[in-house]
């Protein structure tokens, strides 16, 4: 008989306050969306969220000598981008990032390349993939579809524009990211 193994891997998602990092998380991992703003500067870690092969085949298949196993992520939110730069915690033990800023937020978007200047100083393997949140509100958008995706490019990184509040493209980006971790860490065996 074969045994299970778990196998976790620790996703974070960050980015500067107010995109929506939480409410991607919950939709992603409850379902669930609030239009209340959160402003507690907690790290909220949603553990071992599962992927269930009916709903992300391709994971099962990834798993190398066809072994029967778990794969569990991490996921680890944070509410304040002050606590990810002053502590190695966060980054420590990380195999990919989520990076987000809102299409309505012309500053939130400037400031992803210090976002990537920090990620590359503390993770120089993680994946990381970058969203677009909000895409739902087309008339106070600053960000054009075409920015981010040229940001994108220029940072080899993978790109989607979502929306937590009606769920447009937040599971095709976890799913993406997850898969290429799960990719990534079966090479490196």
């Amino acid at each position: 008989m074969i045994r299970s193994k778990s196998k976790v891997s620790k996703i974070i998602v960050i980015g500067d306050k107010g995109v929506g990092k939480s409410n991607i998380v919950t939709r992603f991992t409850q379902n669930e969306f609030s239009l209340e703003s959160s402003s507690n500067p907690m790290i909220n870690i949603y553990t071992d969220v599962k992927i269930k092969p009916f709903r992300f085949p391709e994971i099962r298949r990834s798993v190398i000598r066809g072994e029967e196993d778990d794969l569990k992520f991490h996921i680890w939110d944070t509410e304040s981008q002050d606590a990810l730069r002053s502590t190695d915690l966060y980054f420590k033990g990380c195999h990919g990032v989520l990076l987000v800023y809102d299409v309505t937020k012309q500053e939130s978007f400037e400031n992803l390349e210090k976002w990537v200047e920090i990620i590359r100083e503390h993770l120089s393997d993680a994946k990381i993939l970058l969203v677009g949140n909000k895409s739902d509100l087309h008339h106070l958008k600053t960000v054009c579809t075409e920015d981010g995706q040229a940001f994108a490019d220029s940072k080899g990184i993978t790109f989607y524009e979502a929306s937590a509040l009606d769920c447009t493209n937040i599971k095709d980006a976890f799913e993406e990211l997850l898969q290429t971790v799960v990719d990534s860490n079966n090479t490196m065996r």
